[in-house]
């Protein structure tokens, strides 16, 4: 249905949905109709490709794939993830697991059969408690100490621990109901998936790129509240010189339109944020922790947003608040400034000192605003003319605030 709904396209997600479905065509497409590639496996055969290379590596005759065929195709759709960061990191971890768990389900096959000879039969019983103690062990130095083990392994290397176990178990099982030939099966295994992760890698490179570290999509985040703060400014000030219901409609229509709008937007970075930033502990595509203070910071600016609007809209029909014509003309005149603060925010290069007057901390900024500082900004016991303009002040330091924390990031300082 998506051609049906202008409103819903997004030309870098279906560009990204196309790359994961052309490597999945790709693979597929080398496994039916390329018979080399098909037939292609590490190990001895006794039919080879006619002209083709003597070796362990060989290409079979047999028409039909070998026992092999599909590995690569499977770590390339579980290796992937929604950001570049997660599917480059995820393959890395990936690999190093399915390589040391093929080892060691390797090793377990000589230990079990008690001879390094092949053909030898596995003692099963031996195979059993050889697996239950070495995934006990790996599953033990990857989960987190004290009660987060209850909830699951190490989100900074888990992984790890996870192909361990899952390939040492699929290695050692399949060598020993005779599915293939030990050393056969476990060179197989890891060239299968490395095969898979180097294309889900590459995928994931080739531009565009999907990545939850782009601190754009966090900028065009505050853009939107910076607009629509703006925008509620210029409303307190046109609509409301004639006040009533005029007034209070178009703020309660651009409250609720930001509302939706913000809630969205912040939901797929918050997605695509936390997706970069797993497993931690790759030494590559590391995501600066400002970026989730600095996403906690703008949910909370939002929200005072959202809390200027309702409260102006309120003030709008309050039949109580009634402006004299000089009254009327101060806070005209505050409102237009705070307008043209507004309006500046975002414009500077980020070089400028931080606005005084906001506790909000070293490099990000605080998503839980000082009480006390906010009370001092907005005034405890003024009249609601005074609230609104002091508010919307506040609003304007918290945002150029921000606009420097951002940019903090953005130049790596």
């Amino acid at each position: 249905l998506l051609p049906f709904q202008p409103k819903r396209w997004d030309l870098r997600s279906f560009i990204t949905a196309l790359k994961f479905a052309s490597g999945v065509v790709i693979l597929v497409v080398c496994e039916v109709y390329w018979r080399q590639y098909r037939g292609f496996a590490v190990g001895e055969s006794k039919d080879v490709v006619a002209g083709a290379p003597s070796g362990p590596v060989t290409v079979t005759l047999d028409d039909a794939p070998n026992v092999y065929s599909g590995w690569n195709l499977l770590s390339y759709i579980l290796a992937t993830t929604a950001t570049c960061e997660g599917t480059v990191k995820k393959g890395f971890f990936r690999i190093l697991g399915t390589a040391l768990g093929a080892f060691m389900g390797w090793l377990a096959i000589i230990v079990c059969s008690g001879s390094y000879d092949s053909s030898t039969a596995v003692n099963l019983y031996g195979l059993v408690a050889w697996l239950t103690v070495t995934t006990g062990v790996v599953a033990f130095l990857n989960l987190p100490t004290g009660p987060a083990a209850f909830f699951g392994l190490n989100q900074n290397s888990g992984m790890v621990g996870m192909y361990i176990a899952m390939t040492q178990a699929l290695v050692a099982l399949e060598i020993a109901l005779g599915v293939g030939e030990r050393d056969v099966i476990t060179a197989n295994r890891v060239m299968a998936t490395v095969t898979g992760v180097l294309m889900a890698m590459l995928v994931a490179i080739i531009p565009p790129q999907r990545r939850g570290s782009d601190v754009e999509s966090i900028k065009a985040l505050l853009r939107q509240i910076e607009e629509t703060f703006a925008s509620g400014c210029r409303i307190m000030l046109e609509e409301g010189r004639s006040g009533g219901e005029d007034a209070k409609k178009a703020l309660d229509d651009l409250r609720e339109d930001f509302t939706d709008k913000f809630q969205q937007a912040k939901s797929k970075i918050d997605f695509l944020l936390k997706d970069a930033s797993q497993l931690g502990a790759a030494p590559f595509f590391r995501v600066d922790k400002r970026l989730s203070y600095e996403m906690e910071a703008l949910a909370v600016t939002a929200v005072y947003v959202i809390m200027v609007l309702e409260f102006a809209a309120h003030v709008a029909m309050d039949d109580e608040v009634k402006l004299g014509e000089k009254e009327r003309d101060i806070f005209e005149e505050e409102m237009e400034g705070v307008l043209r603060r507004a309006k500046n925010i975002g414009k500077s290069d980020g070089s400028e000192e931080a606005p005084k007057g906001v506790d909000g901390g070293d490099d990000g900024a605080d998503a839980n605003v000082d009480l006390a500082t906010f009370i001092k900004h907005v005034g405890s016991e003024r009249e609601e003319p005074d609230l609104l303009v002091n508010t919307a002040r506040f609003l304007c330091d918290k945002l150029e605030k921000q606009e420097l924390h951002i940019a903090k990031i953005e130049k790596g300082l």
